[in-house]
C-alpha cells in the first residue's frame, strides 16, 4: 500500500515557529545576559542563527518520526 503525505498546514507550522521562539525567548531570559553579552551574541548573528537551525532540525527530525515503526530485515544475534 502506497503512503501518501500532505504537506504541513500553515496553523501547524505558526505553532511550531511559535514553540521555537518562545524557546529561545525562555532560554535568554534564563541567562540574564548583559548589555555587553548580548550585543556579543548580535555580532556573531550568524553563528547564533546556524547553531539554532541545527538544533531545531535535529529536534523536527527526531519528533517527527517519533512513534513511527520501521520494519528492519537486519539479524542482531544476543548479546551484542
Amino acid at each position: 500500500m502506497a503512503m501518501t503525505t500532505q504537506s504541513i498546514t500553515s496553523g501547524q507550522e505558526k505553532q511550531i515557529v511559535r514553540f521555537g521562539s518562545d524557546a529561545v525567548e525562555a532560554a535568554l531570559k534564563s541567562l540574564a545576559l548583559d548589555k555587553d553579552g548580548a550585543q556579543r551574541v548580535i555580532e556573531h548573528g550568524d553563528e547564533f542563527a546556524s547553531e539554532i537551525r541545527n538544533a531545531a532540525h535535529a529536534v523536527l527530525q527526531n519528533l517527527s518520526l517519533k512513534g513511527e515503526e520501521v520494519s528492519s530485515n537486519l539479524y542482531i544475534p544476543r548479546g551484542l
